[in-house]
Protein backbone atom coordinates (compact mmCIF):
# COMPACT_ATOMS: atom_id res chain seq x y z
CA UNK A 1 0.00 0.00 0.00
CA UNK A 2 1.28 3.45 -0.83
CA UNK A 3 -0.14 5.37 2.13
CA UNK A 4 -2.92 7.06 0.18
CA UNK A 5 -5.58 4.35 0.43
CA UNK A 6 -8.42 3.79 2.85
CA UNK A 7 -8.30 0.25 4.22
CA UNK A 8 -10.49 -2.09 6.23
CA UNK A 9 -9.71 -5.27 8.10
CA UNK A 10 -12.64 -7.66 8.14
CA UNK A 11 -12.71 -9.54 11.42
CA UNK A 12 -9.93 -7.50 13.02
CA UNK A 13 -9.66 -9.60 16.18
CA UNK A 14 -7.16 -8.20 18.65
CA UNK A 15 -5.87 -5.53 16.25
CA UNK A 16 -2.30 -6.57 15.42
CA UNK A 17 -2.92 -6.55 11.67
CA UNK A 18 -4.99 -3.38 12.00
CA UNK A 19 -2.05 -1.54 13.53
CA UNK A 20 0.25 -2.78 10.74
CA UNK A 21 -2.24 -1.65 8.09
CA UNK A 22 -2.38 1.78 9.71
CA UNK A 23 1.30 2.20 8.91
CA UNK A 24 0.62 1.69 5.21
CA UNK A 25 -2.75 3.38 4.70
CA UNK A 26 -4.20 6.89 4.93
CA UNK A 27 -6.99 5.61 7.18
CA UNK A 28 -7.89 2.14 8.40
CA UNK A 29 -11.03 0.69 9.96
CA UNK A 30 -11.21 -2.62 11.78
CA UNK A 31 -14.52 -4.44 12.11
CA UNK A 32 -15.38 -7.37 14.36
CA UNK A 33 -18.63 -8.79 15.68
CA UNK A 34 -17.11 -9.78 19.03
CA UNK A 35 -17.10 -6.98 21.61
CA UNK A 36 -14.11 -8.50 23.41
CA UNK A 37 -12.13 -8.35 20.14
CA UNK A 38 -13.18 -4.74 19.54
CA UNK A 39 -11.95 -3.77 23.02
CA UNK A 40 -8.63 -5.58 22.43
CA UNK A 41 -8.22 -3.94 19.01
CA UNK A 42 -8.90 -0.50 20.47
CA UNK A 43 -6.28 -1.19 23.16
CA UNK A 44 -3.77 -2.20 20.44
CA UNK A 45 -4.47 1.07 18.59
CA UNK A 46 -4.01 3.07 21.79
CA UNK A 47 -0.78 1.25 22.73
CA UNK A 48 0.71 1.79 19.28
CA UNK A 49 -0.31 5.47 19.26
CA UNK A 50 -1.68 5.09 15.75
CA UNK A 51 -3.73 8.15 14.81
CA UNK A 52 -5.36 6.91 11.59
CA UNK A 53 -7.15 3.77 12.84
CA UNK A 54 -10.54 3.06 14.33
CA UNK A 55 -12.46 -0.06 15.22
CA UNK A 56 -16.17 -0.81 14.96
CA UNK A 57 -18.30 -3.54 16.45
CA UNK A 58 -20.52 -4.73 13.61
CA UNK A 59 -21.94 -7.80 11.92
CA UNK A 60 -20.36 -8.01 8.47
CA UNK A 61 -23.40 -9.89 7.19
CA UNK A 62 -25.46 -6.79 8.05
CA UNK A 63 -22.84 -4.04 7.82
CA UNK A 64 -23.54 -0.41 8.66
CA UNK A 65 -24.15 1.83 5.64
CA UNK A 66 -20.95 3.79 6.32
CA UNK A 67 -18.89 0.74 5.30
CA UNK A 68 -20.57 0.19 1.94
CA UNK A 69 -18.23 0.95 -0.97
CA UNK A 70 -16.01 3.01 1.31
CA UNK A 71 -12.60 1.34 0.97
CA UNK A 72 -9.79 1.02 -1.56
CA UNK A 73 -8.29 -2.04 0.16
CA UNK A 74 -9.69 -4.82 2.35
CA UNK A 75 -7.73 -7.39 4.33
CA UNK A 76 -9.40 -10.57 5.51
CA UNK A 77 -7.56 -13.26 7.43
CA UNK A 78 -9.91 -16.19 8.02
CA UNK A 79 -13.18 -14.24 8.29
CA UNK A 80 -14.77 -14.89 4.88
CA UNK A 81 -14.52 -18.64 5.38
CA UNK A 82 -16.56 -18.28 8.59
CA UNK A 83 -19.14 -15.92 7.07
CA UNK A 84 -19.76 -18.31 4.17
CA UNK A 85 -20.83 -21.01 6.64
CA UNK A 86 -23.87 -18.80 7.32
CA UNK A 87 -24.53 -17.87 3.68
CA UNK A 88 -22.21 -18.08 0.68
CA UNK A 89 -24.11 -15.34 -1.15
CA UNK A 90 -24.25 -12.99 1.85
CA UNK A 91 -20.58 -13.60 2.65
CA UNK A 92 -19.51 -12.70 -0.89
CA UNK A 93 -21.72 -9.61 -0.88
CA UNK A 94 -20.35 -8.51 2.51
CA UNK A 95 -16.70 -8.84 1.50
CA UNK A 96 -17.15 -7.23 -1.93
CA UNK A 97 -19.56 -4.61 -0.62
CA UNK A 98 -17.02 -2.71 1.48
CA UNK A 99 -14.81 -2.06 -1.56
CA UNK A 100 -15.05 0.80 -4.02
CA UNK A 101 -15.14 -0.18 -7.68
CA UNK A 102 -11.53 -1.07 -8.50
CA UNK A 103 -10.77 -1.77 -4.83
CA UNK A 104 -8.53 -4.68 -3.84
CA UNK A 105 -9.13 -7.56 -1.43
CA UNK A 106 -6.29 -9.58 0.11
CA UNK A 107 -7.87 -12.77 1.41
CA UNK A 108 -6.24 -15.48 3.55
CA UNK A 109 -8.31 -18.64 3.97
CA UNK A 110 -7.90 -22.30 4.76
CA UNK A 111 -6.95 -24.57 1.86
CA UNK A 112 -8.73 -27.86 1.09
CA UNK A 113 -5.36 -29.26 -0.02
CA UNK A 114 -4.39 -29.37 3.67
CA UNK A 115 -4.40 -33.13 4.35
CA UNK A 116 -5.05 -32.79 8.09
CA UNK A 117 -8.42 -31.84 9.57
CA UNK A 118 -7.11 -28.81 11.44
CA UNK A 119 -6.67 -25.08 11.31
CA UNK A 120 -9.09 -22.77 9.54
CA UNK A 121 -12.08 -23.94 7.52
CA UNK A 122 -10.64 -25.53 4.40
CA UNK A 123 -11.86 -24.29 1.02
CA UNK A 124 -11.10 -25.27 -2.54
CA UNK A 125 -10.06 -22.63 -5.04
CA UNK A 126 -13.36 -23.31 -6.81
CA UNK A 127 -15.31 -22.59 -3.60
CA UNK A 128 -13.51 -19.24 -3.33
CA UNK A 129 -14.41 -18.34 -6.90
CA UNK A 130 -17.99 -19.60 -6.63
CA UNK A 131 -18.59 -17.34 -3.62
CA UNK A 132 -16.76 -14.18 -4.70
CA UNK A 133 -17.05 -13.89 -8.48
CA UNK A 134 -20.87 -13.56 -8.38
CA UNK A 135 -20.41 -10.77 -5.80
CA UNK A 136 -18.46 -8.70 -8.34
CA UNK A 137 -14.90 -9.68 -7.53
CA UNK A 138 -12.35 -10.82 -10.10
CA UNK A 139 -9.54 -13.15 -9.08
CA UNK A 140 -6.08 -11.69 -9.75
CA UNK A 141 -4.00 -14.40 -8.06
CA UNK A 142 -4.47 -17.38 -5.77
CA UNK A 143 -1.46 -19.11 -4.28
CA UNK A 144 -1.03 -21.76 -1.59
CA UNK A 145 1.00 -20.88 1.50
CA UNK A 146 1.46 -22.01 5.10
CA UNK A 147 0.03 -19.93 7.94
CA UNK A 148 2.45 -18.45 10.46
CA UNK A 149 3.25 -20.66 13.40
CA UNK A 150 0.99 -19.24 16.09
CA UNK A 151 0.91 -20.70 19.58
CA UNK A 152 -2.33 -22.54 18.77
CA UNK A 153 -0.90 -24.04 15.57
CA UNK A 154 2.34 -24.98 17.37
CA UNK A 155 0.45 -26.84 20.10
CA UNK A 156 -1.78 -28.49 17.50
CA UNK A 157 1.26 -29.61 15.49
CA UNK A 158 2.98 -31.02 18.59
CA UNK A 159 -0.14 -32.91 19.68
CA UNK A 160 -0.55 -34.48 16.26
CA UNK A 161 3.11 -34.92 15.33
CA UNK A 162 2.91 -32.44 12.45
CA UNK A 163 5.88 -30.51 11.12
CA UNK A 164 4.22 -27.26 10.07
CA UNK A 165 1.22 -24.94 10.41
CA UNK A 166 -1.81 -25.56 8.18
CA UNK A 167 -1.91 -24.76 4.49
CA UNK A 168 -3.92 -21.79 3.27
CA UNK A 169 -4.84 -19.78 0.19
CA UNK A 170 -3.48 -16.26 -0.29
CA UNK A 171 -5.68 -14.67 -2.91
CA UNK A 172 -5.92 -11.20 -4.39
CA UNK A 173 -9.19 -9.88 -5.84
CA UNK A 174 -10.39 -6.68 -7.50
CA UNK A 175 -13.95 -5.38 -7.39
CA UNK A 176 -15.08 -5.06 -11.01
CA UNK A 177 -18.79 -4.45 -10.48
Amino acid sequence: LDGSVSAIELGCGTGENLVCLAGAARAVTGVDIASVAVVAAQEAITRSRVQNARVLEADLLAPPDELQGAFDFAFDCQTYQCLRQVSIVAAGAAVAGVLRLGGTLLLLTGNADEPEERGPVRLTRRELEDGLVPAGLELVSCDPFFFDETEAYRVQAEERGLARPPRGWRSLWVRVR
